[in-house]
């Protein structure tokens, strides 16, 4: 039970912490980040691109779509400054809620880390997490050289690199 001083740090915490939430979105947006907000068509568009559709269903507060690792490390630094849920999105091929969605949280989207960059001279290429293995494939197009990774073309990059799945080398 909670004396009169208990209540009133609970309530406190429960009235700062959607604050807490939107101050991380409009933070990411004022440091140069791409942030969308519900009731845009980006937003929407977004939360349409899920395998499960119980992904979609749920409604983060806004999404954060770094561009670089820069932008990303920033994203991580400022979530480390304040007590909120959030969730990292690829591909959005990961079926369970909360792991690529979330609900009344931050969404950080990898879509616009998309990147296909090919080095001839030692065969390498950096591959961005926003990408599914099919646009990467089409990336290195006229290479003469294939990624290594998922064997269904939609699932993104980035969150199959971290589940730990098994490889399928296409030729």
């Amino acid at each position: 039970m909670f004396g009169s001083n208990g209540w009133r740090a609970l309530g406190l915490s429960l009235a700062l912490a959607p604050q807490a939430l939107a101050d991380i979105c409009a933070t990411l947006k004022q440091g140069g980040i791409d942030v969308e907000y519900p009731l845009t068509l980006d937003y929407s568009n977004d939360l349409t691109k899920y395998w499960s559709a119980a992904c979609g269903d749920l409604k983060p507060t806004c999404i954060a779509a770094p561009s670089s690792a820069a932008e990303m490390a920033q994203v991580i630094k400022n979530l480390h400054d304040v007590e909120t849920l959030f969730a990292v999105k690829s591909g959005g091929h990961m079926p369970n809620n909360g792991f690529a969605s979330i609900q009344d949280g931050l969404l950080v989207s990898t879509k616009n880390l998309d990147q296909v960059d090919y080095n001839p001279d030692d065969h390498t290429a950096i591959i961005g997490p926003g990408l599914s293995w099919e646009e990467a494939q089409k990336g290195l197009d006229g290479t003469g050289r294939c990624v290594v990774g998922g064997r269904l073309g939609g699932v993104g990059i980035g969150g199959y690199m971290l589940g730990g799945k098994s490889s399928w080398l296409g030729v």
